[in-house]
């Protein structure tokens, strides 16, 4: 919270948070309601960035499963405003699909849908690895002294190619002023030889 506090838009935050609040098995309804708050925050911010949805959902769903497996799954009406073109309408319902939800259509121009009711042990606990994955310590460690270490050595290379900048600007300044000296010097020697071929 205290990161959130600092950074309010931080994606990171939000989602570690958010994975915090379904990790217990003794999470309420109101932790996975502040969960999937945290996760429209996280979409909100990055639209892009539909794997932490996903994990977030199956979460929900594992923590769910452990206990109420045979509890009912209402079915409901899916909105329109969540599916305002074509492509926005496929996503959402691979991603419900994906998940173990049964989307149908009651209209050839899939306006009006909705998700038919099922059972809580249905749904599906699984998420795309790709996107989202368990970190142990020590590896996130060393994910991040490597990254650290990355930075130093591009900070290095771009002193490097300030100080070679730097360099040629000296050396470019220096080049104007020589040529500019000999420019005057020309102008000079050509005034002067005007001026002697016109006094004689």
């Amino acid at each position: 919270d205290a990161a959130i506090e600092a950074q309010p838009g931080c994606v990171k935050a939000l989602y570690r948070r958010a994975k915090a609040r379904t990790a217990s098995v003794s999470s309420g309804t109101t932790e996975i309601a502040l969960a999937q708050r945290d996760l429209a925050l996280c979409v909100e911010i990055e639209p892009a960035n539909r794997g932490i949805g996903r994990f977030l959902v199956a979460q929900g769903a594992a923590w769910a499963k452990k206990k109420w497996s045979h509890y009912r799954v209402d079915g409901v009406d899916l909105a329109n405003k969540d599916a305002l073109n074509e492509a926005t309408r496929l996503r959402r319902d691979h991603f419900l699909r994906i998940q173990g939800f049964d989307v149908a259509y009651a209209d050839v121009q899939h306006l009006k849908g909705n998700v038919q009711p099922g059972k809580v042990g249905d749904v599906l606990d699984s998420w795309n690895t790709e996107k989202v994955q368990f970190v142990e310590i020590l590896e996130a460690a060393q994910m991040l002294q490597q990254a650290d270490q990355n930075l130093a050595e591009q900070e290095v290379k771009l002193r490097k190619e300030e100080e070679k900048v730097t360099k040629f600007k000296r050396e470019d300044s220096g080049l104007r002023f020589t040529i500019t000296c000999l420019v005057a010097f020309t102008v000079f020697q050509a005034g002067l030889l005007i001026w002697i071929a016109t006094h004689r």
